[in-house]
């Protein structure tokens, strides 16, 4: 149970921004005065040319309208051998309880991490498993934030533990002068908790346009994605086999299958890309795995069928091809 603040007077009162419900049934709400804590990082993120990242701190108010509020950041340190690509160390995650006691009343709703890879600016499938695992099915949210100009930002909340593919908002420009220059308005919450925040309202003919784009390219790549899948044999060629360092398993995992592999094999060294083609009794899909993605050495997966087959593809430069296999047999 959340406990509600206090009263205080009109100075110690914060600030917020407030995003109205959009794309899903919360409203997020982001303090004021910690714009400039999470600007500095973008800024460390953006001259460094690395992702930086942390977890979101804060409440669940009771409001009217289910409300999402972040009141701080808690960085973290990244596991990742190339800094461009952000994971979190597994001894920060261990110490989720510590960050929890030091909160007080306040608890771990979400993270954040700046994007400085190559990609489209959305949780990856490392992202969506660690955050998986620590969350269940608990509501939370994630921001991520682009580390170059124009540093376009965008939400992302999660409904029963599954995070959406697009924004839970419209994407924004994470720009501090401008959330300072907006109007106050009264927040949403009950009678008896007035705490004064701003309304984020952004409708830029920019943002339209780079969404647009974005929704395009998506729709492209899928299209692309889904005719290649139509024109493969059934079978895979017969340089893929099994019996090498990855060590790809498939085990079952709180109703959910783990696929997983050896993050320390020395072939991911070489690779520049990665497939993870799984058979699901009749259905037959494809997932392009990322770097971080890799060296998690692990995805969850929401089996469908009583038998699972899994094919992981690596891709090297000089054009040869690794790989390994694995199945699962049990009840979906």
């Amino acid at each position: 149970m959340v406990k509600p603040p206090q009263p205080r007077t009109e100075e110690e009162v914060p600030l917020y921004i407030r995003w109205s419900p959009d794309r899903s049934a919360y409203s997020i709400e982001l303090r004021l005065d910690l714009v400039s804590k999470i600007a500095a990082q973008v800024s460390i993120s953006e001259q460094l040319g690395i992702e930086l990242g942390g977890f979101l701190v804060g409440t669940f108010p009771a409001a009217d309208v289910p409300t999402i509020r972040i009141d701080d950041i808690e960085m973290v340190s990244n596991s990742s051998a190339d800094d461009t690509v952000f994971l979190p160390e597994p001894a920060e995650m261990h110490r989720l309880p510590e960050v929890r006691a030091r909160a007080r009343d306040l608890t771990i709703i979400g993270f954040f991490r700046t994007h400085a890879r190559i990609g489209p600016r959305q949780p990856s499938l490392a992202d969506r498993s660690i955050f998986a695992q620590e969350f269940k099915s608990h509501p939370y949210v994630v921001l991520l934030i682009q580390a170059k100009p124009p540093h376009t930002a965008a939400f992302f909340v999660a409904s029963n533990g599954q995070l959406p593919q697009e924004p839970s908002v419209r994407e924004f420009e994470f720009n501090e002068d401008e959330f300072k220059s907006l109007p106050e308005i009264s927040a949403e919450t009950p009678e008896g908790l007035p705490i004064p925040v701003q309304e984020k309202k952004i409708d830029k003919n920019r943002l339209r346009v780079f969404v647009t784009i974005a929704a395009l390219l998506l729709i492209a790549i899928s299209a692309c994605a889904l005719m290649w899948s139509f024109a493969r044999q059934a079978s895979l060629p017969q340089w893929f086999s099994s019996g090498n360092q990855l060590h790809l398993t498939v085990t079952s995992e709180d109703q959910l299958l783990r696929i997983s592999w050896n993050h320390s094999a020395s072939d991911l060294n070489q690779a520049t890309s990665a497939t993870l083609i799984i058979t699901d009794g009749a259905i037959r899909s494809q997932v392009a795995l990322g770097l971080d993605d890799l060296r998690l050495g692990s995805v969850l997966y929401q089996g469908k069928s009583s038998h699972v087959g899994v094919h992981l593809m690596l891709n090297t430069p000089n054009g040869q091809s690794l790989g390994d296999s694995a199945e699962w047999s049990g009840q979906p």
